[in-house]
């Protein structure tokens, strides 16, 4: 009270938790306020009221969850605003520009929608839909026509193949939903959804179905250069092979997968929570926990495995260029099986 000619304020690194209504009575000649670094998590909804010459806040480093959404409009001469979080910008006064206020908006949503627009959601339902519908299609057609099929290792990666696309459809459902749920004020509910169970179920939904169908992918590709490649059987990946095979990649992509939300100082419990649409692939803008892991997986693992399938269907097609190669029917099956593939 009464302290009419402080122009700064710094609370930096005081501990403050709490931010309770006329704490800043008097202070109306305040042009710059920094209380960063306190780990805040309540802000009261009038509690910047007095603050009617403020130019620049810094909320930075703090955890506030719940934000009334009124909590800025009094501030009509604020110019600069730094947070955690895009919710704050979307309560921002008409004084602040978008270029003055930060962090900038998500990759994915704006202020009143998890997809920032309808082209996003329009795409959302489209895929979603097809690749649920045409992935059943898949698995029953396959479960139909098993016992004429010649391949029965290319069938069960085939077939698990479509098992991981759908898992995609699964989760680009939930997404869709979500949207659909929150729509209209979704940035006041961005932290309780990037925190809820839902959208860490379907990132790691996401994550799975990502990894098992490259692996599949790269499985089918290689049994069918084994095919081409020693078209009289010297080297071919068995059914039984194909099984274990196929238990092991599972096993291997739920691992990378769940590994994320096991209680670590380095995943910070943020891992599928940096976008709102609960992906761990590394689009943020920034380093944020786990970003280490997720390049590792999803670029590097991800770039191996395209070299192995670039090489493998090169090779394949080198094969089937071959104009002075005596060809049995069975190798002309096996050609046939991979130009399809290719």
């Amino acid at each position: 009270m009464a302290l009419p000619n402080v122009k700064d304020l710094e609370l930096s690194g005081t501990r403050i938790k709490t931010l309770f209504n006329g704490t800043f009575i008097g202070l109306e000649n305040l042009e710059t306020f920094n209380i960063t670094g306190n780990g805040l998590t309540t802000v009261e909804e009038n509690v910047f009221d007095g603050l009617v010459s403020l130019l620049t806040i810094d909320l930075t480093q703090n955890d506030v969850t719940k934000v009334s959404p009124d909590i800025f409009s009094r501030l009509s001469h604020l110019t600069k605003m730094k947070t955690d979080s895009y919710i704050f910008c979307c309560l921002k006064p008409e004084s602040v520009s978008a270029e003055n206020c930060f962090p900038k908006m998500d990759e994915f949503s704006s202020c009143s929608n998890l997809m920032r627009n309808d082209v996003l959601r329009v795409c959302l339902w489209t895929i979603a839909i097809n690749a649920l519908i045409g992935n059943i299609g898949v698995i029953i057609y396959r479960i139909i026509n098993k016992q004429t099929l010649l391949f029965k290792a290319n069938w069960l990666f085939i077939m698990n193949l479509g098992v991981s696309d759908m898992l995609m459809g699964v989760y680009l459902g939930i997404i869709a939903v979500a949207d659909m749920y929150y729509s209209g004020n979704y940035i006041l509910h961005d932290r309780e959804w990037r925190d809820s169970f839902v959208c860490k179920f379907a990132g790691i939904i996401a994550a799975i179905s990502c990894e098992a169908s490259v692996c599949f992918v790269m499985l089918t590709t290689f049994d069918c250069y084994l095919m081409v490649k020693f078209p009289f059987g010297g080297w071919r990946i068995t059914y039984k092979i194909a099984k274990v095979s196929t238990l092991v990649c599972w096993l291997f992509v739920v691992i990378i997968a769940v590994v994320p939300i096991l209680e670590t100082t380095y995943f910070s419990n943020t891992f599928y929570s940096r976008t709102a649409v609960c992906l761990a692939l590394p689009f943020s803008r920034q380093k944020v926990s786990g970003w280490e892991y997720s390049t590792a997986i999803f670029v590097f693992f991800n770039s191996i495995a395209f070299i192995v399938i670039a090489w493998c269907q090169l090779s394949i097609y080198n094969v089937a260029k071959s104009s002075n190669r005596i060809m049995t029917k069975r190798t002309k099956q096996d050609i046939t099986l991979a130009r399809r593939l290719f």
